[in-house]
């Protein structure tokens, strides 16, 4: 049995899916990008899932670390999963985004670290 049939109600078509036949899509999570702790709280109350935590002002770079009194702060307050932007600069101005120097991996390795 596959399919969903069509039926006329009162002169209106209605859609009747078999429950059998429904293949439910992955389940998914709503992240959201944020660039400080507020704004974190904020998605968090509008029902994001997980949160991206990047540094103050680094929207237009595409999200940069943010400093460790933020993560601290996030992390403290927050209820979902939290994610953090390592990441020590935006895009060039030309060449390949994503690639870094030895310099940029140290930055990268103490962030985390």
């Amino acid at each position: 049995m596959g399919g969903s049939q069509v039926a006329s109600l009162e002169g209106r078509l209605v859609l009747i899916t078999l429950r059998d036949t429904i293949t439910m899509p992955p389940a998914t999570s709503l992240e959201i990008p944020v660039f400080s702790p507020a704004a974190a709280l904020h998605a968090q109350s509008l029902g994001a899932q997980r949160i991206e935590l990047n540094a103050r002002g680094s929207y237009p770079a595409g999200g940069l670390t943010p400093t460790l009194n933020d993560l601290r702060a996030v992390s403290s307050s927050l209820t979902i999963p939290n994610r953090v932007m390592i990441r020590p600069r935006g895009p060039p101005a030309e060449g390949l985004d994503f690639v870094y120097s030895e310099a940029e991996f140290e930055t990268m390795l103490t962030d985390v670290k």
